[in-house]
């Protein structure tokens, strides 16, 4: 059973809805023999829409940033996560993933779909080739921790030092060509 911390799924979501309609990406850091996730570092955002070769900006550039910080704290990458605008049919299902460089290390793999708020958005997790049933296969603690000693604040404050700040702004996208209004 996948255990996802509340703090790393909230992480998530406010990196994908401060860059919509652009996508976010991240690690997510955890312990893959608890199989749990305790916190999320957001890496960067899309720069041109829709374009697969700008997508995963920076998560093979940036992987051992994030297992340095990941040590620092007795973690590991044990995935990485994405957003994305969640109108497209099925995206979820047709979603490509990264560069095998990249994905070949991580096991987890988790979607965000930004629909059209925060509370009608979804969160879908990919682990061991297949997508995970909610309830059945993995669970997020009311909670704010799965274990007191891990602390996201802690650890993105690290992530900042190594990394440098994330872009948290769609910029100057122009919202009516990205909807094509």
């Amino acid at each position: 059973m996948l255990t996802i911390s509340r703090e790393a799924r909230i992480k998530v979501a406010r990196h994908a809805w401060n860059v919509y309609p652009l996508e976010a990406f991240g690690f997510l850091l955890g312990r893959s023999s608890e199989q749990a996730v305790y916190a999320a570092l957001p890496c960067s955002r899309t720069q041109r829409w829709r374009e697969f070769g700008d997508r995963w900006n920076g998560i093979a550039e940036n992987l051992d940033k994030a297992r340095k910080v990941a040590n620092r704290f007795g973690l590991e990458v044990v995935g990485f996560y994405a957003s994305a605008d969640g109108f497209e049919p099925s995206c979820r299902d047709v979603y490509p993933f990264p560069l095998q460089s990249a994905s070949s290390d991580m096991g987890l793999f988790m979607f965000y779909a930004c629909v059209c708020c925060p509370s009608c958005s979804t969160v879908s997790y990919h682990l061991d080739g297949r997508w995970l049933k909610h309830g059945e296969e993995f669970f997020s603690p009311h909670g704010v921790r799965i274990d007191k000693t891990v602390n996201q604040k802690r650890i993105l404050k690290s992530w900042r030092q190594v990394f440098g700040t994330v872009a948290y702004s769609a910029g100057c996208v122009d919202m009516s060509a990205v909807r094509g209004a």
